[in-house]
């Protein structure tokens, strides 16, 4: 199920997008509901950290000394999954928006039917495999594997090996490609890993080795060392 929250001064465009989205969802067999609403983005931030929320959905201008930006950054750093969906009559911040990660920006006033057009992507964007796993092809063979499953890749010459709890899989796909398809908990360490900073067990500051939950264990680069602890610290939180 949708959860969903919205942050508006407006009490009537509050309203309409509560009335609008129980009708998109009714009308599309979603399962979703507005838990949530409120005009005060103390409120709002305070409810969003403390309760499950899916998706948001954000006012720029709340008439506050906090934006709807500001919010949306204060929430991104407590929650990396969530959902953020703009809506501004201004679109000069459309640009800055997407520094938070956000799924869409709709521009007031929003139609029914614009409203219903992403909600929908949104739907089929959260329900699809890729969500979760990744296709890697490996000779003749393609393989699904489940993100959370991956403890590193590494490249080695011209492959690359992704090293999962059960198997080792040989693979074309650059670390490029793999930053561009791998989650925000996967971070490169070295010129030639990179790796899922929840399975790390703890990394030796005199080999500069990263051990992994399952005694896996890389190199850390003198190069990527700082990124690569910061990012560490911050998934630690």
């Amino acid at each position: 199920m949708f959860k969903i929250a919205i942050c508006d001064d407006s009490d009537s465009i509050r309203t309409k997008f509560i009335s609008m989205l129980e009708h998109v969802m009714e009308k599309n067999n979603i399962d979703g509901e507005v838990i949530f609403d409120t005009g005060d983005p103390e409120k709002f931030y305070n409810y969003v950290s403390k309760n499950h929320v899916d998706v948001i959905l954000l006012d720029i201008d709340l008439k506050s000394m906090i934006s709807g930006l500001d919010l949306a950054k204060k929430i991104r750093e407590i929650n990396k999954s969530i959902n953020i969906i703009f809506v501004s009559a201004h679109l000069e911040y459309v640009f800055l928006s997407f520094k938070v990660k956000t799924f869409d920006y709709l521009v007031k006033p929003v139609s029914s039917e614009k409203l219903e057009e992403c909600i929908i992507r949104l739907t089929n964007y959260t329900s699809s495999d890729t969500i979760n796993f990744i296709k890697i092809k490996s000779g003749s063979l393609t393989h699904l594997i489940k993100k959370s499953d991956i403890v590193y890749v590494e490249k080695a010459n011209s492959k690359s090996y992704v090293y999962t709890l059960n198997e080792i899989i040989e693979t074309n796909n650059s670390l490029d490609d793999f930053k561009k398809i791998l989650p925000d908990n996967f971070c490169r360490c070295h010129k030639s890993y990179i790796v899922n900073l929840s399975k790390i067990s703890r990394i030796d500051s005199i080999t500069n080795d990263v051990i992994f939950n399952n005694s896996f264990k890389c190199q850390m680069g003198r190069k990527y060392r700082k990124s690569f602890l910061d990012a560490l610290e911050e998934n630690e939180e």
